[in-house]
């Protein structure tokens, strides 16, 4: 198996055309000893693991699968940050008493949305932490169930977590919005 990039320009029928009649010429005393054939087919990548069987392949995945897991983890995400909203409304909401003396001597609206953001932010930046600890202590184990194992270069690594840093923002300043209006 050999990958490869092509050009935009560049068609999937001309370069295997190519290869074979390459293959072809290169081989040709050797397939005509064994009266056999052989040819290369180019496949796309997303095909090597979701296109249709073929002879000495590895099993391929199902793609409405794929689909519908994905999916599934989209509304899972979906539910957890309404949980999370809920919850901080709820700690909110046991803190009344709290924000009203902080209001009598003198802390403005402001000053409460700011302090109740800066503390959701700050779980949240400590969940991640503690999540990332347990997903070293126990990567291994992941690994050995069947966890797939995720190289993770520079540019990967920054975007990666650039995306998880802007998401603990938002949620953390979507909470603190609702909780102060």
């Amino acid at each position: 198996m050999v990958f490869f990039k092509l050009r935009q320009d560049a068609s999937n029928t001309v370069l295997e055309k190519k290869i074979n009649d390459l293959f072809l010429e290169q081989n040709e005393s050797y397939l005509a000893q064994t009266k056999s054939t052989g040819s290369y087919e180019i496949e796309g990548l997303v095909d090597i693991h979701l296109g249709s069987a073929k002879l000495f392949d590895a099993p391929k995945g199902n793609s409405q699968m794929l689909y519908l897991l994905f999916t599934l983890g989209i509304l899972i995400m979906l539910v957890s940050c309404i949980n999370y909203v809920n919850i901080s409304l709820g700690i909110a909401g046991g803190r009344r008493v709290e924000m009203g003396m902080r209001r009598i001597f003198g802390a403005s609206k402001v000053q409460s949305l700011i302090q109740f953001i800066f503390e959701l932010l700050l779980m949240a930046v400590i969940c991640f932490v503690i999540v990332c600890l347990l997903l070293l202590l126990f990567w291994q184990q992941l690994i050995n169930v069947g966890f797939p194992k995720i190289e993770m270069n520079t540019i990967n690594f920054v975007t990666t977590s650039s995306a998880v840093l802007l998401c603990i923002l938002l949620l953390s300043l979507s909470s603190g919005l609702y909780i102060s209006s």
